[in-house]
């Protein structure tokens, strides 16, 4: 299934209740299953967003259903990328022209 990147900003109301976090993370794991979809891994973080997800999602309607419906709360804000692996991207480039090697 594709992969999406989504990262997470708290909203004052959730910055409110920040210990009804791990609950509200329940509800969106019980979600994205129901459509299909998971939680490869889970970040907090320091900087501009408070929050890092890996979504393994069937498709881009529902990587966005489901962003949708986890902001619709009003404790968060998102943002959601769709992404591959560095690996496949290093093969879809192996024969894209580019200057010389200069090495």
């Amino acid at each position: 299934m594709p992969l999406f990147c989504t990262l997470g900003k708290t909203t004052p109301v959730g910055a409110a209740d920040l210990r009804g976090t791990a609950e509200r993370y329940g509800q969106n794991q019980r979600a994205m299953e129901a459509v299909g979809a998971k939680i490869v891994a889970g970040y907090a973080c320091l900087g501009p967003y408070d929050f890092l997800f890996i979504i393994d999602a069937p498709d881009n309607e529902t990587a966005m259903r489901l962003s949708a419906l986890t902001a619709s709360r009003g404790t968060s804000q998102y943002e959601t990328m769709p992404i591959i692996p560095i690996e496949r991207f290093f093969e879809m480039v192996a024969d894209i022209g580019g200057p010389p090697d200069t090495r």
